[in-house]
């Protein structure tokens, strides 16, 4: 008997709680008061999930929709996607939430391309550091080996010099070591012969 008592106080409490959180939400609504109206709807969801306040699915469904336009007006597209899509399991009729299902869905799909467009803009651009930076490393690479080059350049031209000028002071030097030759073979010359007059004596 209590438990009986206690589910008839329990749905008369659900027969106005309802309805009048639903009709809070319109009022919201109607106010572009877009948050409260979510709000309020929700609160009216929430008895609408417990099995044993039995609220009638046209209750729980009017609920949802308003919810659901709430959520749209707040841009909260996957919320309002769900609020829509479960008005429409409970009343698959509805013209009004198949409608704003379409809306939402497409705004849905703007969105996953817009997103997409951004991710391989991104990647491109990405990309494109990446190439700049590749090319700066090469052009950077290109100078070292060209200072490199000139360094060896300068160093090879420097040795070359210093062989010319070796080349030509011996030619300068030459003549001198020719006299100097000609002159200690006549010094040996004249020892020579001293040394025949010596012997003769």
């Amino acid at each position: 008997y209590i438990d009986t008592l206690g589910d008839v106080f329990r749905k008369e409490k659900c027969e106005l709680l309802m309805p009048l959180y639903s009709n809070l939400g319109q009022v919201y609504l109607r106010q572009e008061a877009w948050t409260e109206a979510a709000e309020a709807c929700g609160k009216a969801i929430d008895l609408a999930g417990v099995a044993k306040n039995q609220i009638p699915g046209s209750l729980h469904a009017k609920a949802l929709f308003r919810r659901g336009v709430a959520n749209v007006a707040l841009e909260r597209w996957q919320d309002a996607k769900e609020d829509l899509q479960r008005t429409l399991k409970l009343q698959p009729k509805s013209e009004e939430a198949a409608e704003q299902l379409k809306v939402v869905e497409g705004r849905l799909d703007d969105i996953k391309k817009r997103l997409e467009a951004e991710r391989l803009a991104e990647k491109e651009e990405e990309r494109k550091r990446r190439k700049q930076t590749l090319e700066e490393q090469r052009r950077q690479e290109r100078l070292v080996r060209a200072k490199e080059k000139q360094q060896m350049e300068t160093a090879f031209k420097k040795l070359s010099e210093g062989s010319m000028l070796y080349e030509q002071r011996e030619k300068e030097m030459e003549p001198v070591r020719q006299k100097e030759a000609e002159k200690r073979r006549t010094l040996e010359l004249e020892q020579n012969l001293t040394n025949i007059l010596d012997e003769a004596k």
